[in-house]
């Protein structure tokens, strides 16, 4: 089968490796070019690319089932296993190198203007005006996707009240680490905003401080005088951070923005599958406060079992979409219900 993936962050790449495995002719495409030379600053339309990950062991779990060298290869690149600490770029590095590699993937650069259709069914894609033909179309373009909103139905959920800035540190050589709390390093609570440093691949590390998003003078975190003040004066960062002799910063305060709980199934308005053989998968269903490192693993989740259900189906496309939204909505729709973590004051 012809299959077009818009999208190329975990959940777009992830699948794709695993539909070629099955005899897919893929194509995946998306406006960001990948690491240039090595250097990836920054992924276009992925805020989140250098704040702090953790990644669950539903994700090495993902990974090892399916693509066990995308797992060792993540490791010799200097993530730790444990759930798996390692920075969002670093992940997607290796993801993408695997997906180069695979033989029936093929990566594509460009900005996908629309979904084609010929008699109810997805013919294709458009991109840059240029027609890209195909018989299945995953929509993994993410949160802020909005290739195919009109053919949906309107999203559920709303703002979990938070904002957050966070900077990444070097641990120079040598370097003892700090006190552990939680899987992915230290967390603690205090009265407005929580504290919190992640452990990542080769002795980098974030720390974040997360805040109400209504409380406008902790928005001056995002300025490096007051995140470094901060850092210095919250013991949870300070065992972490302060220490010269410990640290040194890498890149510069990172605001991040607004957290959202959302979902959105196959359907549209009329409660109907809009396009025979249009799916989407991702953060185009479910955005979820990724404070327990449920956004990369809600999206593997969602990615295991759409490779499942389209084994299963075949070319019965429709069918797919109307099983892959009745497990989406007991498995995934939860995490965009779950509570406000609104910080109190």
């Amino acid at each position: 089968m012809r299959s077009l993936i818009v999208g190329a962050g975990p959940t777009g790449l992830y699948t794709a490796i695993a539909l070629a495995r099955r005899g897919h002719q893929v194509t995946v495409i998306d406006r960001d070019p990948g690491p240039d030379g090595g250097q990836w600053p920054d992924r276009k339309g992925v805020m989140q690319f250098r704040h702090p990950h953790f990644f669950r062991q539903q994700v090495a779990d993902a990974l090892q089932a399916e693509m066990p060298e995308v797992w060792h290869g993540l490791l010799a690149a200097g993530a730790v296993p444990a759930g798996l600490h390692c920075r969002r770029v670093t992940f997607e590095r290796v993801l993408r190198s695997a997906a180069q590699a695979e033989p029936g993937v093929r990566l594509r650069t460009g900005h996908v203007d629309k979904v084609r259709a010929e008699r109810g069914r997805v013919a294709g894609v458009r991109v840059g005006g240029r027609q890209v033909d195909g018989e299945l179309v995953i929509d993994a373009g993410g949160r802020a996707g909005r290739l195919t909103r009109t053919l949906r139905g309107p999203a559920q959920g709303g703002d979990c009240g938070i904002a957050y800035v966070s900077r990444q540190y070097q641990m120079r050589a040598g370097a003892a680490t700090g006190p552990v709390n939680m899987p992915f390093g230290v967390m603690v609570t205090y009265p407005g905003y929580v504290a919190a440093v992640f452990i990542h691949d080769n002795r980098i590390i974030s720390a974040l401080i997360a805040r109400a998003s209504t409380d406008r003078p902790l928005a001056a975190l995002r300025t490096r005088a007051a995140f470094e003040a901060a850092a210095r004066a919250i013991p949870a960062l300070a065992a972490w951070t302060a220490p010269v002799a410990v640290v040194q910063p890498i890149t510069p305060v990172l605001p991040g923005g607004r957290l959202h709980n959302s979902y959105r199934g196959q359907l549209n308005d009329a409660g109907r599958v809009a396009l025979d053989g249009l799916i989407y998968a991702g953060d185009a269903v479910c955005t979820t406060n990724p404070a327990a490192g449920r956004g990369v693993t809600t999206s593997l989740l969602q990615a295991r079992q759409l490779i499942s259900l389209l084994g299963d189906h075949r070319r019965d496309l429709t069918s797919c979409s109307l099983a892959f939204d009745r497990w989406c909505a007991g498995h995934i729709r939860p995490c965009s219900r779950t509570i406000s973590t609104r910080t109190r004051t």
